[in-house]
Formats: C-alpha cells, sequence, structure tokens
C-alpha cells in the first residue's frame, strides 16, 4: 500500500496550507481521484469524479467512488441519493445489495443526525488551561445566572448515632482492618510461593477469589482492589505537573462543566487531558510492522459473520444504562481539522473499488502531555442529562418559546415529557440533550426517564423547601439523580454482569456497606444517619463523607479503562427489535412476529421519534424482551463496519483496535501485568477444552495473524479486547472474565472515592433530608413504573423476575436470585413518608398532629394538615403505611386541596371525626416505631 501522507508538494485546486476534514493532503497535485481518495481529500475527488459525471465518462465504479466521497466528506443526503440511483441504473451488478444497504444507512444518517457536525466545546478560554480564565469568563459572563454565588450547607435536623452504636462501628472497624491487614500479607506471600507454578498463575488469571468461601474470598477481592488502587496506571504526566489536571471530577462541585476546586480549580473542565487516552503505556518495538492492520484484526475477529450470540438472561436495558453514562469515560474532543488513516479489510467493497485507506476522526491532543483531550465532563456529574460547560446547561434549562430558563430549576423537556429535536438546515434532527452522539433508543428512553425524574424532584423539593431558589433546586435535584443513577447502576445494573456471590457482596458493599449485608436489596440505605459510621467497608463507599477526606486527588480512570468498556459495549449490542413486542403481556408470555426494525434505524433523532409514538411503557416494554449480545469474539453487529456518525463512516471495530494500539493499552499480556495478573504463555490457556475444534480453529487464526509478530519479538500477541471476548474462564454468574471484572471494580470504587458528588456533598445538608430519602427508595424499576403509564407499572408489579435488567421474554432466573433477597417492592414510594423533621426521628410533637381519616369514593386516604402531606391506601387492602405517602396525587384522585379542606373541616368540628390517635401517628410518623409495617387503619 502506499503512504497516504507521502503525496506531492502542491495542490492545483487551491486548498491552501492548512490541513481540513475533507483534504487532509493540502499539497497533493494529481487528476486521479482515487489517489486523492486514498490521500484524505474527499473534496478534491469529489471535484474530479463530478467533471467526469458531468461530461459522461465516469463509470460505475466512479460514481460508487463518487457516494463514497460525498459520504467521507459529510454529505449523507447526496451520497444516499448516488446509492439509490446506482441501484436503479445498475440493479444486476454484484454491488446491488451493497448500493442498498449504504442508501439506507446514508440516507438514515441524513436525517437522524448522527452525521451533523457537533461544534467543539473547548472554546479558546478552556484551551487556555488558565483556570483563573475560566473561572474569571463564568462568573462575569452570560451564564453566570445558572448558579447562586454563594451556596451554604442547610440548616436541617439530621439524627446522630447514639454512643453505643458509635462505640460499636468503632469496634468493628478496628477489628475489620486488622483481619484485612492480615490477610492481605497472608495472601502476598501465598502468591510470592505459588506464582511459578502454572496452575496457579491460571487460578490468579481466573480470580484467587472465585476459589475461596465467600466471606475470606471478599477479603481476597479487597486485598486485590486495594493492591491496585494504590498502584493505579495513571500517567506520570498527570502527576509530575502541578499547572495541569484531569477531565475527571475534582473534589468540589461547582458551576455546569467545572469545579471550584481550590487546589485543581480546572479540574473537570472540557479541554483537559484524558489519561486514560494519553500518557505512559506499552512503548512502540521494532516489530509492529508484523502486525496485521486494525481492519484485518476486526474483520477477523469482532465483527459477526453469521449469527450473533446472545446473552439471553439479560435485556436490552443491561447494555444501555451503561451506554447512556457514554461508556462511563469521557467523551475524547474530536481535532477540528485532522483524520487518521486505517488501512481498509480486504475483500471489502471499498478495496475493491481499489480504495486503501479510510479516514475516521483524530482526537484533539494536549500539546503538553501528548493526552487526548476532553470534549466533556465525567459522566457522573450528570453531564449526559444536562451538559459539560455552563452554555449547555443554559440551554437546556432554556424554554425556546420565551429565551428564559425554566421556572423551578428544572430542564426543558417538549410538552413537558420529551427530550426535543432540534431540525438543522439540512433537514438532520438531533436530540437537544448533554451528549447527544450514539444514542440508541434504549438510551434515548433512560435519558428521557433520568431527566423527567430531575424534573420531578425539582416539584418536591420546591414544594418541602419554598424557600430554596431556582438554581438549588436545579443543582440539589441533579446531585439526587446522580446519586439514583449510582444506586442503581451500582447495586442493580453492575451485578446483572458480575453475578458470582463474592463479588456482588462487593458492589453491595461499595454502596451500603458490608453491615447491611443481611437486610434485603430494596430496603439497604444509602443514607442511614442512625447506624452508619465512616468506614469504608463496613458502612459503604456511596454517601459517606470521610471518603472525601481520604482522597485528595480528583478521579482519574485508569489507562486500561475504556479497553474494558469498549468490548463490553459494542459486542453486547442487539441487531434490533421486534416492534410487536411494544404490545405490553404477562411478563414470560410477550407475543413477537411483528416488523423488525436493526438498532442503526434508533439511532438519534429517529429513535426520538419512535420513543413519543410509542411511548415509554411500550418501548420499555420491547427493550425488557429483547436479548442483548454476548460476550464474546465475532459479535460486533456488522453494521458497525460502517457506522454514519459526524465527519464520515465510523468503523467500530477497527477503531477499538486501532486506539488501543495508538495509545499504548492494546496488548492483552500487557493489561494484565498492569492488574497484577500474569500473562498468557499460550494461547491455549483461554479455552476450557483446548483441544476442541473449535478452540483449535481460533488458536490456528491466531498464530496465522500474529506468528510472525509472536516469533521476532518474543510475545504472544492478542488486542487487548480479543484476549478478554475469548477468555472462556469466567466466574459464576458472570458473563465476562475476571480481568474484565478487575478493571471494572477498581474503577467503580474510584468513582465513590474521588467524587464528592456521591460522598461529601450527598448528605441531607446538601440535598435536603427529602433528597437523600429518595435516594434510599427510588430503583429503576420506581422510574421506568412512574413514566411508563399505569398499565406498564402493573407489569413491573407482576413481573417474575425481581431485576429489571433480566429478560422478561426467556425468564431466566439470573444467577444473582440464589444469593440476593430483594425483598418487598412499591413502585408508589419514592421517599415521601420517610422521616425528614425531628419529630419524625424523635416523636416528641407528634402528639400535636393533626391527621384526618379522609374517603372519596371507594378511595381512603389519611391527610396530615401539620405536615401537609397525603397518604392512601393503594393496595386497597384497609391499611395505610409510612410508605403509603405520596408526593403527588395521581391522576383520577381528588386534589390535594379538596382533601385538605375536607380534613380541615374535620379538625373545625367538635366532635373531629376520623382524627388519628397520637399512637396511630407514631406508627404513620415515627421512624422506625412501626417495626412490622402493619400500618393503621384507612
Amino acid at each position: 500500500m502506499n503512504d497516504p501522507n507521502s503525496a506531492g508538494s502542491k495542490c492545483p485546486f487551491g486548498f491552501g496550507k492548512n490541513v481540513q476534514l475533507n483534504t487532509q493532503s493540502p499539497g497533493l497535485e494529481t487528476g486521479d481521484p482515487l489517489e486523492a481518495m486514498n490521500a484524505g481529500n474527499h473534496a478534491q475527488a469529489i471535484t474530479l469524479l463530478n467533471i467526469k459525471v458531468a461530461d459522461g465518462s465516469a463509470s460505475q465504479t466512479d460514481i460508487e467512488r463518487l457516494a463514497l466521497a460525498k459520504f467521507e466528506s459529510g454529505d449523507p443526503k447526496g451520497a444516499a441519493k448516488i446509492f439509490r440511483e446506482l441501484g436503479e441504473r445498475f440493479p444486476e451488478s454484484n454491488h446491488a445489495s451493497w448500493w442498498q444497504d449504504r442508501a439506507r444507512v446514508t440516507g438514515q444518517a441524513a436525517m437522524n443526525g448522527e452525521s451533523v457536525e457537533r461544534k467543539s466545546p473547548i472554546t479558546d478560554t478552556y484551551r487556555s488551561g488558565d483556570a483563573n480564565r475560566v473561572l474569571r469568563e463564568f462568573w462575569e459572563g452570560p451564564n453566570k445566572d445558572i448558579m447562586d454565588f454563594n451556596e451554604e450547607p442547610l440548616k436541617v435536623y439530621v439524627p446522630k448515632p447514639s454512643l453505643w452504636r458509635k462505640g460499636i462501628n468503632l469496634l468493628l472497624g478496628g477489628a475489620f482492618d486488622l483481619v484485612q491487614g492480615l490477610t492481605s500479607c497472608i495472601f502476598k506471600v501465598v502468591d510470592t510461593v505459588f506464582s511459578r507454578f502454572g496452575k496457579y498463575r491460571q487460578a490468579m488469571r481466573h480470580g484467587i477469589w472465585t476459589y475461596l468461601p465467600s466471606t475470606i474470598g471478599l477479603l481476597r477481592l479487597a486485598s486485590d482492589r486495594n493492591e491496585l488502587l494504590a498502584g493505579r496506571n495513571i500517567p506520570e504526566s498527570m502527576k509530575t505537573q502541578s499547572d495541569l489536571s484531569s477531565s475527571y471530577t475534582a473534589k468540589h462541585p461547582g458551576p455546569g462543566g467545572f469545579f471550584t476546586d481550590p487546589d485543581l480549580p480546572s479540574a473537570g473542565a472540557v479541554g483537559q487531558p484524558i489519561p486514560i487516552h494519553g500518557g505512559l503505556g506499552d512503548k512502540p518495538n521494532k516489530y509492529e510492522h508484523l502486525l496485521p492492520s486494525a481492519a484485518e484484526i476486526a474483520q477477523a475477529e469482532l465483527y459477526a459473520t453469521g449469527r450473533r450470540e446472545t446473552a439471553d438472561h439479560l435485556n436490552v436495558f443491561a447494555i444501555d444504562h451503561l451506554f447512556d453514562l457514554p461508556h462511563d469515560v469521557l467523551m475524547p474532543a474530536f481535532n477540528e481539522h485532522k483524520k487518521i488513516p486505517i488501512p481498509v479489510a480486504s475483500g471489502s467493497p471499498e478495496a475493491e473499488l481499489g480504495i486503501e485507506w479510510v479516514w475516521i476522526r483524530a482526537n484533539e491532543i494536549d500539546p503538553k502531555t501528548g493526552a487526548v483531550l476532553s470534549s466533556t465532563t465525567n459522566a457522573w456529574d450528570g453531564s449526559p442529562d444536562r451538559g459539560s460547560t455552563p452554555e449547555a446547561v443554559k440551554r437546556m434549562r432554556t424554554d425556546p418559546a420565551t429565551g428564559e430558563m425554566l421556572p423551578g430549576g428544572k430542564i426543558y423537556l417538549q410538552d413537558g415529557k420529551w427530550l426535543p429535536n432540534i431540525e438543522h438546515e439540512s433537514g438532520a434532527k438531533t436530540i437537544q440533550t448533554g451528549i447527544d452522539q450514539n444514542m440508541s433508543i434504549g438510551v434515548t428512553l433512560i435519558r428521557t426517564v433520568y431527566v423527567r425524574f430531575h424534573n420531578l424532584v425539582c416539584d418536591i423539593l420546591a414544594k418541602r423547601h419554598p424557600e430554596l431558589t431556582d438554581n438549588q433546586l436545579y443543582w440539589k435535584a441533579a446531585n439526587i439523580v446522580i446519586q439514583t443513577r449510582a444506586k442503581v447502576h451500582t447495586a442493580f445494573w453492575t451485578p446483572m454482569l458480575f453475578g458470582h456471590e463474592t463479588a456482588t457482596r462487593a458492589l453491595h458493599s461499595n454502596q451500603f456497606g458490608l453491615l447491611q449485608g443481611r437486610t434485603p436489596l430494596r430496603q439497604k440505605l444509602v443514607h442511614d444517619p442512625l447506624h452508619k459510621g465512616t468506614h469504608p467497608a463496613l458502612h459503604g463507599l456511596a454517601g459517606n463523607p470521610k471518603i472525601a477526606q481520604m482522597f485528595s486527588d480528583p478521579e482519574l480512570k485508569g489507562l486500561d479503562f475504556s479497553e474494558t468498556y469498549r468490548p463490553v459495549g459494542h459486542a453486547l449490542q442487539p441487531d434490533g427489535f421486534d416492534m410487536a413486542l411494544c404490545d405490553i403481556h404477562e411478563q414470560g408470555k410477550p407475543v413477537a412476529g411483528g416488523e423488525f426494525i436493526s438498532l442503526t434505524e434508533t439511532l438519534g433523532s429517529t429513535g426520538n421519534e419512535l420513543l413519543q409514538r410509542e411511548g415509554i411503557g411500550r418501548i420499555a416494554h420491547m427493550l425488557m424482551n429483547t436479548s442483548v449480545g454476548a460476550f464474546t469474539l465475532n459479535n460486533y453487529l456488522p453494521e458497525f463496519a460502517h457506522l454514519a456518525t459526524a465527519g464520515g463512516t465510523t468503523r467500530i471495530g477497527e477503531t477499538d483496535v486501532q486506539r488501543g494500539l495508538d495509545r499504548g493499552t492494546g496488548r492483552y499480556n500487557s493489561f494484565l501485568e498492569r492488574l497484577n495478573i500474569p500473562g498468557l504463555k499460550s494461547y491455549r490457556e483461554l479455552f476450557k477444552e483446548p483441544d476442541s475444534k473449535n478452540a483449535q480453529e481460533v488458536i490456528q487464526r491466531w498464530e496465522q495473524l500474529f506468528g510472525p509478530y509472536n516469533e521476532a519479538s518474543g510475545e504472544l500477541f492478542l488486542t487487548t479486547g480479543m484476549g478478554q471476548l475469548a477468555d472462556e474462564f469466567r466466574p459464576e454468574g458472570y458473563a465476562v472474565p475476571n480481568p474484565t471484572f478487575m478493571n471494572f471494580v477498581m474503577e467503580a470504587s474510584t468513582r465513590f472515592m474521588h467524587n464528592e458528588w456521591l460522598t461529601n456533598y450527598a448528605g441531607p445538608e446538601q440535598v435536603t433530608p427529602t433528597g437523600t430519602n429518595i435516594v434510599n427508595a427510588v430503583t429503576f424499576e420506581h422510574l421506568l413504573g412512574l413514566f411508563g403509564g399505569d398499565e406498564f407499572r402493573e407489569y413491573l408489579e407482576g413481573r417474575e423476575r425481581p431485576n429489571a435488567f433480566s429478560n422478561m421474554r426467556t425468564n431466566i432466573p439470573h444467577p444473582i436470585e440464589s444469593h440476593v433477597d430483594y425483598g418487598e417492592e412499591n413502585l408508589l414510594d419514592f421517599g415521601a413518608g420517610a422521616a425528614y423533621l425531628e419529630a419524625h426521628w424523635t416523636g416528641k410533637g407528634l402528639e400535636n398532629y393533626e391527621i384526618y381519616r379522609v374517603h372519596d369514593g371507594d378511595k381512603s386516604y389519611l391527610v396530615d394538615l401539620t405536615d401537609r402531606q397525603v397518604y392512601m391506601d393503594h393496595d386497597n387492602d384497609g391499611r395505610i403505611r409510612m410508605s403509603d405517602a405520596v408526593f403527588f396525587l395521581p391522576e383520577g384522585c381528588p386534589s390535594e386541596n379538596e382533601l385538605f379542606a375536607k380534613a380541615e373541616g374535620f379538625a373545625l368540628d367538635s366532635q373531629q371525626p376520623g382524627k388519628l390517635s397520637t399512637q396511630e401517628i407514631k406508627m404513620l410518623k415515627q421512624h422506625n416505631y412501626d417495626k412490622k409495617k402493619v400500618g393503621v387503619a384507612a
């Protein structure tokens, strides 16, 4: 192949000296459109090919090249038109089916917004790296009104643990630390002695903790995690240059898109280096030229060539709840001018057209460190929902009809329900949301649900705390949503991929603490001021303010983080959806056989419009009854080989391989070593039956692909993604192998350890006691039930599988169901009845409360005139409990004003009919008074 960067010196078309997206070799002087395309000069190729079309000399091949060049230059509408015309003119061509597919995909890209070029959020101010300049521009600029200048902790009542409880917590914490320290030393000695033996090395790779009894295994897992955290693979450039900061979450949450950290004031801003995409990794050696191209590797090992494997115990929410966090890492900024070449796959339609190189977007690089710059903030600050810059935050909050920010701290939704589609001059529509790329219909639904949840929380806080300003409501609601999302992700979502009992206990320990181990999952509390201490393992990381004191540096993801998330996110995507599954039926008995729509047909604004037509409940039912792909080789969607995105085609498989190699994170054995796991000495070690026909076929393929490199370098090469996808040794209940999990669990811990949104700023003094009660009560199922409509809520209430990420169609019990007690579920309990005032905790003053029984038709209510709170008998069992309190009455009920008026009438009556006794009030209002949840008569 010719080097695309070795072209001539002068361009006759006058493109100038600067490289542009469609002119990567501005000095190229050629009359050959193919040479121009291979050099990345698609604009030049279009000019040359249009001349041939105009004079009638264009061949079928020329026209095909013209269509490709138009698409690669950002004109999907023009490309679609030419591909359709090719099919009409040459219907017998062996490329006809490819043209048809290309016409469909490019036509979709022309409308769904995925191909729209986004303006870089990295302004000159951000790019300067001058924290004072960034802050000054915010406080003095047009977006300063998104945040109040002086935000102080709220003066609210928070109960304290008793001296006895503090003593017990201290004693248990000291004992745990002693045992943990002793076992860690023992584990190190054992590893040193036995790691010379092959079987023990294999066990280390599979996870020593999986071979041990659960409690001992938990100590081993914690020891492994702590050792990794102590030596996290953070590039030296990020450690040693004090004037640089990470674009990951800093210590103190501040105005949208950046943080007011006195030590690292610009940490968190867009335009900052991303350590996982740069810094130190594998250094190049002199043998890389012996490796096959990224295209050859992707075609041989990543893309599916036949029927894809599925993980039939999981549904699509299991991948999209991850995808909605942009892979839980930041979105790298694209260079506005440069692309990089990747060789095309042999035998591909492009190769048959003589095209040798395809061009993918280059990332913008920090000149000081060589690291990629971020275009967003960390997903765990809520940037997918609200945006990553002050400009974006204000735009999301602004009503387009008035040009003013919505009152009450709310995010703008079309008709108050839907993420708005924004139409561009080209006719394409993009979704107005924090991060609007790579959004399938599942991601769009999840994003919609969380934004609607944000607005609901704003209404709740405004009702309970009318003194709060609009900005206070906005930021407190954002924090509550982030905490809820983190709880769902850590305690409910993650164990569905890592279903081993020990791993599940570890994940729940991060979220809730080990001391809540026997409490049913839905009743575990993030915030429990009467009982929780500050020990990281015993009392959890979430909501633990001491964690922030233990870790002073910002959150820095490990260098290999994206090497785990990319293959998980890309292999698990479904082929598409059966629209008949939108119809809601009894769980386990869905009706299939309807119109099939591919995953790519649900991307961007097209998926958003489909969601609005069908509604959240119907689409959620479809997603919950659709399997995800399996985490295995050759399971990427074939469509991912030519995905329509901004700036041209994105080839997901090739990009996954190439990015890893470019960043020094692409060698599997090095990945293992950085996780303190012994590397492979033979490909056979990845297979349970290495002499089987299937295993031998894979091993022989690898030896053919990588044999020359292995022989010359003395290494055993696999890409990092391939090694994880191929490893057949997976702990019981796992969808992925142990090395993937170890990378996950380390980073899941740093999420809490270094993000004060989830620790120091998570308590009732910051988000109100009502806010912490919401976090304690709400699960993903609550949100789906609330916004999916009554029919879908009833479906959820009648389901057999307890976790919403389980596949409801196959109804396969997930392994964690054997060791996790989910407990009782009340999808109508959003924490409205939980204690939030001193009287609710202590009982003092409850004797002065006035609560009355009010009946309206066949419905019964308890109306609290003191707290202005309503309770309703949801299940018509004649009893009303604390959990039956509602923030807002559902449709079909009398209004609150009507109920309060009736109760006030009873209060004026000398007999005070229906008034609750003090004992009943305590049963209803006082924390933990009604231990058996008997409730009171309705």
